[in-house]
């Protein structure tokens, strides 16, 4: 008797069920997509705010130590009290940052800096061209970067980059006169870390947490409005030494184009309030803590944070 094999096919996927299996498959990716993107934002904003709280306490050290917050900048021609408090040399500049890198434990870079030279001179440039983690925002599409210009003293120059700077004051006459601000606030437009200046905490008559003076604003030297960076733009100001890392709150259009205007953040990093998180940017207060401006924020409550001996009414972020 002859025995017949009876062969069965595997059943297979028809071309339609493979499509349908790929669109389920893109349907699902497409919806976890923005949820990783969200974990990892609030990963990155976290770093980011990790870093400026360290600056925030290195500020208080500092503050411990010699009695005093660092100055702004330093840019003056002639000798004053914060030149003679560190023995710098009258018409050296130097930035903000150098004077509290002892207290984030970057005595290298302290030690093989030289007060005596300014910040763009050779003697500095081993120490001004480090790039240091603590001071960049996770968040920046820049990432560790470094800026590079030809100064008409001191040649071609190289520093490591920052996405944090030193708000001291509002331009308080061009935004008092757009009704932007209240009179107690113009009339009392400074804020703390001025320039050539040594302010302590008792100067803040507004109180430590009810005054911001660091914050971030990121990703110079290349210019970004709202957003977008400008290809053909560059902003001053960049590196950590520079001592031009420190500016007032002008205020710019909702475009980041024209300034005097209503917008105080997130608009253009121009040398104003800047960041790359959706939600808003960071600030350090008096007290070390860091808090996210939301970016609804108005320019009126802005400036009332601000300055540090306004007296203003405080009330609480949108």
């Amino acid at each position: 008797m002859t025995r017949h094999h009876v062969r069965t096919r595997r059943a297979a996927f028809t071309l339609v069920e493979l499509l349908v299996v790929i669109a389920v498959i893109g349907i699902l990716v497409a919806l976890l997509m923005p949820a990783v993107q969200f974990a990892r934002e609030s990963a990155r904003r976290t770093q980011c705010a990790n870093n400026m709280r360290e600056i925030g306490h290195a500020m208080h050290l500092h503050h411990d130590t010699m009695r005093h917050l660092p100055p702004g900048a330093l840019d003056a021609a002639t000798l004053n009290d914060a030149y003679r408090r560190y023995n710098v040399p009258a018409g050296v500049q130097h930035g903000w940052a150098i004077f509290i890198m002892p207290y984030m434990e970057q005595m290298a870079i302290w030690d093989k800096y030289h007060l005596e030279f300014d910040w763009r001179a050779p003697e500095n440039r081993q120490a001004r061209e480090v790039i240091i983690p603590s001071f960049i925002c996770a968040s920046s599409p820049e990432g560790r970067r470094t800026r590079t210009f030809t100064d008409a003293t001191f040649g071609q120059v190289k520093a490591g980059a920052t996405d944090y700077a030193v708000c001291n004051g509002i331009d308080g006459g061009p935004l008092f006169a757009l009704g932007l601000i209240d009179s107690e606030t113009n009339a009392a437009r400074v804020g703390m870390m001025r320039v050539n200046q040594l302010q302590t905490f008792s100067d803040c008559a507004d109180g430590l947490t009810n005054t911001f003076w660091i914050t971030e604003d990121g990703g110079r030297p290349q210019l970004y409005r709202y957003g977008r960076k400008r290809v053909q733009g560059t902003v001053s100001g960049a590196g950590w030494a520079d001592r031009e890392n420190e500016y007032i709150i002008h205020g710019f259009s909702n475009d980041g184009v024209t300034s005097t205007g209503p917008c105080p953040l997130n608009c253009t990093n121009a040398n104003e309030i800047y960041s790359f998180h959706p939600q808003g940017a960071h600030i350090v207060m008096g007290d070390a803590s860091v808090r996210l401006l939301p970016q609804q924020t108005p320019m009126r409550l802005v400036a009332k944070l601000n300055t540090r001996q306004a007296y203003e009414v405080i009330g609480d972020l949108p």
